[in-house]
C-alpha cells in the first residue's frame, strides 16, 4: 500500500517539512498511470512498469516537476486523444512507446523534458502541405513553452510533424538533439527562442525534414509571433524527404544569427536547404541528388561557405532575390553575401546561380555542371519589363572547369572578375554582357586563366578591362 509521511514533531513544536519526493508503482501500487498521477504530488515520480495501457493520461497543472518513467511501457491512446497530456512546468516523460494517440507527448508548459521515448501511428487529424500545422497540435511531440530538452526520441509513421516545438519568449533556451523523425508528414518544426537542433535524423517524411522560423508564422488563418532568437543547427541527417531536406527562415532578424554546420541533405524531392532572410552562416553542409537543386537562398548579410553541392537535379547553389522573384513571392533583396570556398559539381544546371548587389565570390570549385560554372545573372527568371542590373559584385580565384556552358557568365555592372581559372568548358570559359566588367582579361591579364576570350553584347570575341558603360 503506498503511504506518505509529511509532517514530524520536533521539541514539542509542530513542524511540517519539505514532503520528499515518493516513487509511485504502476502496476504495483495503482492499476493504472492516470491513477497514480493523480495522487502524485509536485515533483513525485511515477514508475510505470512493462506492459500495454490503454489510457489518455493527462498531467494538470498543480503537478510541477513530476517524472513519468516509462521502462518500456506501452500506451495505447486509442485515438481518444493524446497518450500523454502534460499541463505542468518542468515535467519529464521517459521511456515509453506511445500509439495510436491523436498525439503521443502534448505538452503546455515551461521546462519540459521528453527523451527516450518511441512514438508511433499517431495524428489522424487535418492535415495541411505547406510546413505550418496546425493550431497547438501539430506533432506527434507537441511541446509548447520555454527551455525544453526534446532528445533522444523515435519517432515513426505519424500523420503530424515529428516534433513540433513552439517558445513563448526569445529568452527560451531549447535543445532538441538526437531524435529520429521517419516517414511522418513533417519531421521536425521549430520555432522562437534559443534553438539548437543537433544530431536528429529526419528522413523519409511527407514534406520537409527539418522547418525552423524565426520569423511571425500564421496558424489556421491568425498569427503567432514567436519571438526569435539564435538558432544553431550542427550535424543534422535530412536525407529523402518528398520536399526539403532543411528549411530555414531568419526573415528580417540580421542581428539575430541562423548558423548551420555540418548537415547532411541528400536525395530529397525539391530542395536540399532552403535559406530566406538574413543573419546566416552556412559552413560544411552537404546538398547532393536532390531533386530540384542543393541550396536555394534569398538571403542577406550572410556567409555561405565550404558547403557542397553535387549531382542535383538543377543548379548547385541557387541566390535568388526579390530583384528578380518579386517580394510578395517571398523572396527578399539576395544582397551582399560571401559565398566562399564551396564546391558544385556536377549538377543539372549552374554550378552557382547569384543574382544580386555587393557579392563576394571567392575560392568555389565549379566543375562540370550542365550548365555554367558560376553565372550572375537575373535572366533567366525574369520575364516583365527589362532584366535588372546587378552592380558590386566580385568573382575571385575561382576554379570553373568543364562545364556544360560558360565557366563564368557575368550580367553585372561594374563585376570584378579575377584570379579565376575557367578552362574547358563546352561554351566560352568568361562571359561578359558588354562593358559590364572590371578587371576581367584575357588569359594572364587580370589573373584570370582561361582559353576562350570573352563576348561582348554582339557575341564578338573581346578582352575588357574597362570602366563600366551602362545606359
Amino acid at each position: 500500500m503506498f503511504t506518505r509521511l509529511t509532517t514530524v514533531c520536533i521539541l514539542s513544536a509542530l513542524v511540517t517539512t519539505p514532503i520528499a519526493a515518493e516513487t509511485l508503482k504502476v502496476p504495483a501500487d495503482f492499476e493504472t498511470i492516470q491513477a497514480a498521477v493523480d495522487a502524485a504530488l509536485p515533483d513525485d515520480v511515477v514508475q510505470v512498469g512493462k506492459g500495454t495501457y490503454d489510457e489518455n493520461v493527462s498531467v494538470p497543472e498543480d503537478k510541477g516537476g513530476l517524472t513519468l518513467q516509462g521502462k518500456g511501457a506501452i500506451i495505447n491512446g486509442g485515438y481518444n486523444g493524446p497518450c500523454l497530456e502534460v499541463l505542468s512546468p518542468g515535467v519529464t516523460v521517459t521511456g515509453f512507446v506511445l500509439v495510436n494517440g491523436t498525439q503521443g507527448v502534448s505538452v503546455m508548459g515551461d521546462g519540459a523534458t521528453v527523451t527516450k521515448n518511441r512514438v508511433a501511428a499517431c495524428g489522424g487529424g487535418p492535415l495541411k502541405a505547406d510546413g505550418i500545422f496546425l493550431p497547438f497540435n501539430d506533432g506527434a511531440i507537441n511541446v509548447l513553452g520555454d527551455n525544453a530538452v526534446i532528445s533522444q526520441n523515435s519517432i515513426q509513421a505519424c500523420q503530424l510533424a515529428g516534433i513540433f516545438y513552439l517558445a513563448d519568449t526569445a529568452e527560451s533556451d531549447t535543445l532538441i538533439e538526437k531524435n529520429t523523425v521517419l516517414q511522418c508528414f513533417d519531421g521536425i518544426f521549430a520555432a522562437g527562442g534559443i534553438l539548437a537542433l543537433d544530431r536528429n535524423r529526419a528522413e523519409q517524411n511527407l514534406g520537409n525534414g527539418i522547418t525552423v522560423r524565426n520569423s511571425e508564422i500564421e496558424m489556421d488563418g491568425f498569427p503567432i509571433a514567436a519571438p526569435p532568437g539564435p538558432v544553431s543547427l550542427d550535424r543534422n541527417q535530412c536525407n529523402g524527404n518528398q520536399n526539403t531536406g532543411i528549411f530555414l527562415d531568419n526573415g528580417d532578424q540580421e542581428d539575430v544569427p541562423m548558423t548551420a554546420d555540418k548537415n547532411t541533405t541528400n536525395t530529397n524531392g525539391i530542395y536540399g536547404l532552403i535559406a530566406l532572410g538574413s543573419g546566416f552562416e552556412l559552413t560544411n553542409n552537404r546538398a547532393d541528388e536532390n531533386g530540384l537543386a542543393g541550396f536555394v537562398t534569398d538571403m542577406s548579410d550572410s556567409l555561405l561557405q565550404k558547403n557542397k553541392a553535387q549531382k542535383n537535379g538543377g543548379p548547385g547553389f541557387a541566390l535568388i532575390g526579390g530583384q528578380v522573384f518579386p517580394p510578395a513571392d517571398g523572396f527578399g533583396s539576395a544582397d551582399d553575401n560571401e559565398v566562399i570556398g564551396n564546391t558544385a559539381k556536377q549538377n543539372g544546371n549552374d554550378g552557382i546561380y547569384i543574382t544580386g548587389n555587393g557579392h563576394r565570390i571567392e575560392g568555389n570549385v565549379c566543375d562540370k555542371n550542365l550548365g555554367d560554372g558560376i553565372d550572375l545573372d537575373g535572366l533567366f527568371f525574369f520575364e516583365d519589363g527589362p532584366p535588372p542590373t546587378f552592380t558590386g559584385n566580385e568573382i575571385v580565384g575561382n576554379k570553373c572547369r568543364k562545364n556544360g556552358h560558360e565557366g563564368i557568365d557575368n550580367s553585372g555592372a561594374g563585376t570584378l572578375i579575377a584570379d579565376n581559372v575557367c578552362i574547358g568548358n563546352a561554351s566560352l570559359d568568361i562571359a561578359g554582357r558588354g562593358n559590364q566588367s572590371v578587371g576581367f582579361a584575357g588569359k594572364g591579364s587580370g589573373g584570370n586563366n582561361f582559353k576562350t576570350p570573352a563576348e561582348d553584347d554582339l557575341g564578338v570575341a573581346q578582352v575588357l578591362d574597362l570602366a563600366p558603360l551602362i545606359d
